[in-house]
């Protein structure tokens, strides 16, 4: 595929912003795992990079149209770059956008943990200007599931990864995605996946009940998992995730942090999102997209729903 052709493939798609407040840039499609329960590998083909001449481009394009944010997004992001000639890299991506932009907030979307190597944690950990918020899929803490699940890496593996963000960057809120009654999932390994997740430095939780896609390698698979067990199983990892989450909030009452106002709301305030992730809702005078520092005041409301209430700083 020629550089032309590449652009071409991606073309408008490459970009979503019906935000209208935050711009996702889409940077590469497709995927080379074999994940027992996916069939993007087989609906969207193999992984395929755009330059990196052409997504600088396109942020620098974004930010000079008012866009503080920008979320690089992929199917399979942590692969960027290895189809490329020559090759490039996730970090090298990083870099290249921090350093050929004045963009104030570059996130990373979701990103698989055996690709969250030495060189791209530290690269990531450099700026300021990348968001302390990192989404790595787990999808079960049991070692046994994970093997069945075709997924490339064990739990500790997964801690030793997701931690090492958060020691680099302490204030990082890591979330995951995680598959509740996968086939051959017992009692026990729930259990373990539930043990995993409250000590893990996961702090936000994407809980899926597991159903059966035809074509994929789980669907053939025995020890089939009923449907209202796994239902029960996602509505327990819910509620620890959205205790951990609240946890995780409560941290930040009193700081000072900067917030991106994104809508407001009926009676006057804004909700806003912080840099690494936390939801508040800002009372005063604020303008949708802009980034302002805020004052996290307290805790309102409950669970995932819960917002740091704050004022401007």
């Amino acid at each position: 595929m020629t550089t032309k052709d590449r652009e071409t493939f991606f073309g408008a798609g490459a970009l979503d912003v019906s935000s209208r407040v935050r711009a996702f840039l889409k940077v590469q499609d497709g995927c080379n795992m074999v994940c027992a329960y996916c069939v993007i590998p087989s609906v969207r083909g193999g992984g395929r990079s755009r330059t990196v001449a052409g997504i600088v481009e396109d942020a620098q394009s974004l930010v000079a149209a008012g866009y503080n944010e920008i979320v690089i997004t992929g199917v399979h992001l942590g692969s960027y770059g290895r189809d490329l000639r020559p090759k490039e890299s996730l970090e090298s991506l990083v870099r290249a956008i921090l350093a050929d932009t004045d963009l104030p907030r570059l996130r990373i979307s979701s990103i698989e943990p055996m690709e969250l190597r030495e060189d791209l944690a530290v690269a990531l950990a450099e700026s300021d200007r990348v968001c302390h918020h990192f989404h790595v899929p787990l999808q079960s803490g049991e070692e046994r599931v994970l093997r069945s699940m075709r997924r490339p890496y064990n739990p500790e593996q997964y801690f030793e990864r997701a931690g090492r963000l958060v020691e680099l960057m302490p204030d990082t809120l890591i979330g995951s995605d995680i598959i509740a009654g996968f086939p051959g999932e017992d009692e026990a390994s729930f259990a373990e996946t539930m043990r995993f997740v409250e000590r893990s430095p996961i702090h936000h939780l994407h809980v899926f009940p597991y159903s059966a896609r035809p074509g994929t390698h789980a669907a053939t698979l025995g020890g089939q998992v009923p449907g209202d067990v796994a239902r029960r199983r996602s509505a327990e990892l819910r509620r620890l995730g959205a205790a951990k989450f609240t946890e995780f909030k409560k941290r930040f009452v009193g700081d000072t942090r900067q917030a991106l106002a994104l809508t407001q709301n009926a009676d006057g305030t804004f909700d806003g999102l912080t840099r690494n992730y936390l939801p508040v809702r800002m009372r005063g005078d604020y303008e949708s997209g802009k980034e302002y520092p805020v004052r996290l005041n307290e805790l309102w409301g409950s669970g995932l729903k819960s917002v740091l209430a704050a004022d401007r700083a």
